[in-house]
């Protein structure tokens, strides 16, 4: 089989648009090597194709669970594997509530790659048999809904319990269809906004972190990319909590800033609550009078994902930059480098800051 697109024709199995000698063909090369036979195992973990202006596409798991069984002949049911699911404009989105027997599954596929259509409903078939397989239940299992963005999208998501989340670029956020209990897994930055509901908390699981809330408003930053995991409570009360050690756990009030340590596996306070933290949501960057740069090139690095050079003598310098709507990184800089009497110059990454600052 040609190695270029033994992808592209597993998926057209599991869709059921191969002939039965190209199905005959395919298998033959699953078995002829253990890396063939992984590939196939492991495509579960792509299922996640998703975007929020772009048709959508249901799948209905349970007929689906039946086709993709009889045609293995079996040879599926020997098989266990651990993988679950991974986890611009404002647009509003509120996904498939249903509940019951096995709906249908929600799933936005990015317009600019057709093929990923294919591939993403023989994956997401896949995906829920070998969680059916895993779980050893006798019922097929509910549904696992994904919101996802890319580049620079963002997304309001309404949950199946009112609660509201707004997804920053990049990010994504799944949760079984039956949200019973009200559990999410999110990689990347959302704000959430929970709906109280008594006896019944709500959890985000981030990698190890657990954040735990009954009815509050708060952001968590959680990229996979990046060392901390970062919760910033805006209204209530939420709990952090190292997921594998429960008494690793800290309580955040209104105004406090708490956060993971990945490496070191630690939760913690953080010292001065995280500003800026639902600056990406608001499209607005607040900054207090005579403020260090380093707190405020720190915040302009992370809304704008850039990287901004300046030595310490620069950094301890003080600058009233106000309330920005719709900030631009530049004319930021522009103002900073003119009040200070600084050169500011573009980097590939960002900019530079060089000039005498301040002792």
């Amino acid at each position: 089989m040609n190695k270029k697109n033994h992808t592209e024709i597993i998926a057209q199995y599991l869709a059921g648009d191969l002939s039965s000698k190209e199905e005959q063909e395919l298998m033959s090369w699953v078995e002829a090597d253990n890396e063939h036979q992984a590939l196939f195992d492991e495509m579960v973990s792509l299922w996640s194709f998703t975007g929020e202006h772009t048709p959508i596409i249901k799948v209905n798991t349970a007929d689906a669970w039946d086709k993709v069984e009889m045609k293995l002949g079996g040879k599926l049911a020997s098989r266990s594997s651990s993988e679950q699911f991974d986890t611009g404009a404002t647009n509003h989105q509120q996904l498939d509530k249903s509940v019951g027997k096995p709906a249908a599954k929600v799933v936005s596929i990015n317009r600019w790659a057709p093929l990923l259509r294919i591939a993403a409903i023989a994956l997401l078939v896949f995906g829920a048999a070998f969680w059916y397989l895993n779980k050893g239940g006798d019922e097929v299992p509910n549904q696992m809904l994904v919101a996802q963005t890319i580049g620079d999208e963002r997304k309001e998501v309404m949950l199946p319990d009112g609660s509201i989340v707004w997804l920053n670029q990049n990010s994504s956020l799944s949760y079984d269809e039956s949200f019973s209990p009200r559990t999410v897994a999110l990689k990347g930055e959302a704000f959430f906004d929970v709906k109280k509901m008594d006896g019944k908390p709500f959890e985000i699981i981030s990698g190890d972190a657990k954040t735990t809330v009954l009815g509050t408003s708060f952001n968590v930053r959680a990229y996979p990319n990046e060392g901390t995991v970062e919760v910033t409570v805006e209204t209530g009360k939420v709990a952090l909590e190292n997921k594998s050690k429960a008494t690793d756990r800290i309580l955040l009030v209104a105004g406090e800033s708490g956060s993971f340590d990945k490496p070191k596996q630690i939760v913690s306070k953080v010292e001065t609550k995280i500003s800026n933290a639902n600056a990406w949501r608001t499209r607005e960057l607040a900054f207090a009078e005579n403020l260090p740069l380093s707190a405020i090139l720190n915040d302009m690095e992370r809304y704008f994902g850039i990287t901004i050079n300046a030595k310490p003598e620069i950094q301890r310098c003080t600058f009233t930059s106000g309330t920005r709507k719709n900030p631009v990184a530049k004319d930021i800089l522009d103002a900073m480098a003119y009040g200070l009497n600084l050169k500011l110059e573009k980097t590939s990454t960002g900019y530079r800051l060089s000039g005498e600052g301040c002792r």
